[in-house]
Formats: structure tokens, C-alpha cells, sequence
């Protein structure tokens, strides 16, 4: 209970001390999670509503589709509170407190256990929560269904968190290194990937046509099959479907089945904490590596010149942390993925192609924005504590910033010259609009990276090792409007000349380009282009200079 407590007395100091600034952002984010949470809410809604006007298989499809998404959530939490394991369990500052405490090491670990259930499936549930009240609304389900399915969520949640921790436990004890959690990281990553590729090369959309299939009884009996059967995930959708057909005593029998189930793996977690977990917190404490002070001091203090040295330190740091360079990796899938998707789409007429192709210019600006928020903009952030080293050297922060660009923009770059040129390949879209994207695409890259390091350096945040907490601030939101609003104006100011020459060139018969009106639109590019690059780096260089 004291755990819980002091828990709890953490969240209401911290409250307590939000000003008015902060509250500010709170409420703002919750308006932003709100708003895309009813994004996602309204579109499975319209998507399961129209399955349910389907004849004769349109309730088999919404069942198959409910029992994928909690199979989904099932995995991934596992993968979640494997991964979580390690950091709130082993590695968390406060536990070196909680051991030393006259508190039984069981207990502890039950607090951390608990801590790191909620941590790895709270924003899973949250993802698919929209989902859920979207099958509920579309089957007109009254308060009773929404009380049982809070209900089941929470001993579907504790069954997937312990097999995570119990896994992580027994990998621990046999080897408490970082090193093994930075092995465990890749392996799920690589496979991430590659499940991510088959997934979408398989074509799933064709799920929903069954002219696909020879015979529609075949088709009809592979909707009838359990999804993982004998998982949690489908004793779950079972008790969704019986409460759904109004079957209120099956449902509660597996909902006492999950109940069942959750207190056993809670109950086989503790007996394999009293073996492993001490022995793996021990161990942890014998293997703790070098920080990252060290990683940067014999690097400033060498006799190179101070612009190398950062970037040989920014290298170093790069691929000695795990959670960084194997997003390359995603990175690579998106990549696979997003010209797979171009390459199936049924494009016959020049104007389908030179109108998706220009549209893809704003679809690779969002994904330059969605890499520059995660590599660019936390790069002065992720200096931490050792931030005060670099400023006491004899270099500006202005040139840190610059260094930090050049280092991370071929990055950006090269991603956008690859879904721009190969997917215009692919489209075998018109030369002139080919060589519009491929500019586009250039000024983009540019002008987010400079954004992106520029805002970063404006909203620092030196006391956050976690990158993911540093996108999900203030400044990294503000920054995706910016990007978002940037990437708008150039479909906007382009679109002109576009729609002009595709006009002339279908119904004309005329490939000629108005060059006056062409540079005129990329004058204005230009010049806007320019001064937002320039104003936020000139902007976070003063902030920088002034941060204490």
C-alpha cells in the first residue's frame, strides 16, 4: 500500500506544481488526443457499419476483425512489457532505494511488476479503446456491455504483462547485461519489420472480397475459423460476441476464465521472482557500463578540431544506442512498404498519375516530418547533462546546431530522393511532373531539417533520456503543426502550375509550361522556405544561448 502511495504522492506533487503555462499544454495535449481519438472512433465506425450492411458474411467479418485486434494488442503487449522490464525493473534510479528498504523483495517486485503492467499496456488499450466503443455504437450495445468489456480488459491486460516480465526475469538472471536487452531490442525490431513486409505484401485488403476465393462457402469457413483459439485474445472476442448476441452468461463464464487465468500467471510470476529477480538486480548493479560522460569527454578532449570531434562523439553515441539506429530499420520497412502500396495502386490515365504523383509529394513531406521528429529534432536534447561540456567549449551554439544539421539531413534527404524518384518510376508519371517532385521534395527536406533543429534547440530538453517522451512534448507537437502547415502551403502554391500544365496537356493536347507562372510559385517557395529555415535556427540559436 505504501508503494501506491508514494506513487500516488508523486503524481499530486507534481500537479501541484503545474503552472499556468503548463496546464496550458496539458489541456492541450488532451484536445489533441481527444480530437485524434474521435478521428479513429468515427472511421472504424463508418468501416464497421457498412460491413455489417454486408450480407450473410457481414457479422463473421466484424467478429474475424475483433478477434485480429485483440490477438494485435495481445503480442504487442507482451513485446511492450518485455521491453519495459528491463528499464522500470532493472535500471530505474528509485529501486536503489526500495532494496535497501526493510521492505520484503517480493513486495517490491510485485510494485515494479504492477508499475510496468501499466506502463507497457496503457497506450495499447488506448489505441484500440476507439475500436471497441465504434463495434459497441454500430451494435446499438447499452452501458452494460461497456461495464463488461472494462471488465475483461483488465485481466487481458495482466495475463500477456506477465508472460513480458516472466520472460524478462529468466533472461535477466541468466545474463544481466545491457547488452542482452540491446540484443533482445534488435531481434524484435528486425522481426517487427519483416512480420510489418509480409504482412502488407500478403494484401490483406483482399479479406473483404470474396470473389477472390472459388466458393464462397470456402471463404465463409475461414471467417468461422478461431483466431488463436486457445489465447486470450479469443476468449475475449468470445465473451464480446456472446454479449453481443446477448448470450450475459457465456460471456461472463470466459470473463472468469480470464480472471482465472490472470491470477495464475500473477501467481507463477511470484514464484519465479523469489528465484531470479534479486539475482538478476545484483547482477545488473556488478555489469552496469560506462555513461555517457565518457562517451563524450576523451572525444572533446581530443586533438581534433572541435566540429569533428562532435561528430565523431554524435556517431559514436548514435550506434552505441540501440533504440536509435535500429529505427533505420522501420525506417527501411515504411520504405518497402509505402512503394509497394504505390506500385498496387490502378492508375490507366495520365491524369490519375500526374495527380497521385503530385499528391505524393505531400505524403513524403509527412513522412520527412514524422523522420525529422524523431531523429532531427531531439538531437541537441539528447546531449542530456553533458550539454554543459559543450558549452563551455570554445564552440557557439550556433555551430553545435549547424553540426547536428549537416550530421542528421543526408538522412532525411536520401529517404525523400527515394520514395520521390521510385515511386514516380513506378507511376511512370510525366517528366515535368517528375522534376516538380523531385524539387519539392528537396526544398522540403531542407527546410523541416532546419525547422526541426531549430525548434529542438528552442524547447530543449536536457533531463529526458527517453526520445520518445522528448516527441511527445510541447515543442515536438509544435513542431509537427509547423510541418504540417509547411508541407500544406507547398501542395497549395504548387498545385498551380500543376493543374495548369496537366490541363493544357490533357484537354489542349499542349505539354508547354507557363514558366512565368512556374516561377512565380517557386519564387514564393523560395522565399518563405528560406525564412522560416533561417528564423528557426536563428530563433533556437538564442534560446540555446540564453538556456541556463
Amino acid at each position: 500500500m505504501l508503494f501506491i502511495l508514494s506513487r500516488f504522492r508523486m503524481w499530486w506533487n507534481g500537479f501541484r506544481e503545474y503552472s499556468f503555462g503548463k496546464s496550458l499544454k496539458f489541456f492541450f495535449f488532451v484536445l489533441v488526443g481527444y480530437l485524434m481519438l474521435s478521428g479513429l472512433f468515427f472511421g472504424f465506425k463508418r468501416l464497421l457499419g457498412y460491413l455489417a450492411t454486408v450480407p450473410i458474411i457481414g457479422q463473421l467479418l466484424i467478429i474475424k476483425l475483433l478477434s485480429m485486434v485483440f490477438l494485435f494488442a495481445f503480442v504487442m503487449i507482451i513485446i511492450s512489457s518485455l521491453i519495459t522490464a528491463f528499464s522500470t525493473m532493472y535500471f530505474s534510479k528509485d529501486l536503489e532505494m526500495w532494496m535497501v528498504s526493510p521492505f520484503p523483495t517480493l513486495k517490491i517486485f510485485l510494485y515494479k511488476a504492477g508499475e510496468t503492467m501499466v506502463y507497457s499496456s496503457w497506450m495499447i488499450l488506448l489505441a484500440v479503446l476507439p475500436f471497441l466503443l465504434a463495434y459497441g455504437a454500430v451494435n446499438k450495445l447499452g452501458i452494460a456491455f461497456y461495464v463488461l468489456l472494462a471488465f475483461l480488459l483488465v485481466p487481458f491486460m495482466i495475463i500477456p504483462s506477465s508472460l513480458g516480465i516472466g520472460v524478462g526475469l529468466l533472461l535477466m538472471s541468466v545474463c544481466p547485461r545491457r547488452k542482452l536487452r540491446d540484443g533482445i531490442i534488435i531481434v524484435l525490431v528486425v522481426g517487427g519489420s519483416l512480420v510489418y513486409i509480409t504482412f502488407r505484401l500478403m494484401q490483406p485488403e483482399t479479406l473483404i472480397q470474396p470473389d477472390v476465393f472459388e466458393q464462397v462457402l470456402q471463404y465463409i469457413a475461414v471467417l468461422q475459423t478461431p483466431t488463436a483459439a486457445y489465447l486470450p485474445s479469443w476468449w475475449i472476442t468470445s465473451a464480446v460476441r456472446e454479449a453481443t448476441l446477448g448470450g450475459w452468461n457465456d460471456s461472463l463464464w470466459y470473463g472468469i476464465l480470464l480472471c482465472c487465468a490472470a491470477a495464475g500467471s500473477v501467481g507463477l510470476l511470484s514464484i519465479v521472482a523469489r528465484w531470479f529477480f534479486y539475482k538478476g538486480w545484483t547482477g545488473v548493479q556488478e555489469g552496469v557500463g560506462k555513461s555517457r560522460t565518457s562517451v563524450v569527454l576523451p572525444v572533446i578532449s581530443s586533438r581534433g578540431s572541435p566540429l569533428g570531434s562532435i561528430i565523431v562523439k554524435d556517431v559514436r553515441s548514435f550506434m552505441r544506442d540501440v533504440n536509435q539506429w535500429t529505427q533505420l530499420l522501420l525506417l527501411g520497412a515504411l520504405i518497402v512498404v509505402y512503394l509497394f502500396s504505390i506500385h498496387k495502386l490502378p492508375l490507366d490515365t495520365l491524369y490519375l498519375k500526374s495527380l497521385v504523383s503530385f499528391l505524393n509529394i505531400g505524403m513524403v513531406g509527412f513522412v520527412l516530418a514524422a523522420i525529422a521528429l524523431r531523429f532531427i529534432f531531439p538531437a541537441v536534447s539528447l546531449e542530456g547533462k553533458n550539454y554543459w561540456i559543450l558549452s563551455s567549449a570554445p564552440i557557439s551554439p550556433l555551430t553545435i546546431m549547424m553540426v547536428k544539421f549537416f550530421y542528421m539531413f543526408p538522412l532525411i534527404l536520401v529517404t525523400g530522393l527515394i520514395l520521390s524518384l521510385v515511386s514516380n518510376l513506378l507511376l511512370n508519371a510525366d517528366r515535368f511532373v517528375q522534376i516538380m517532385s523531385f524539387a519539392s521534395v528537396v526544398l522540403i527536406a531542407i527546410t523541416l531539417s532546419g525547422m526541426g533543429i531549430g525548434m529542438g534547440s528552442a524547447f530543449p530538453y536536457f533531463n529526458v533520456e527517453n526520445i520518445a517522451r522528448i516527441e511527445s512534448s510541447a515543442g515536438g507537437i509544435f513542431f509537427m503543426i509547423c510541418s504540417f502547415f509547411y508541407i500544406g502551403l507547398v501542395i497549395a502554391v504548387m498545385a498551380v502550375p500543376m493543374r495548369m500544365y496537366v490541363a493544357g496537356r490533357i484537354f489542349a493536347g499542349s505539354a508547354s509550361v507557363d514558366y512565368g507562372i512556374f516561377f512565380i510559385a517557386w519564387g514564393i517557395l523560395l522565399i518563405i522556405s528560406g525564412m522560416i529555415f533561417i528564423t528557426s535556427i536563428l530563433y533556437g540559436a538564442r534560446k540555446l544561448t540564453a538556456y541556463e
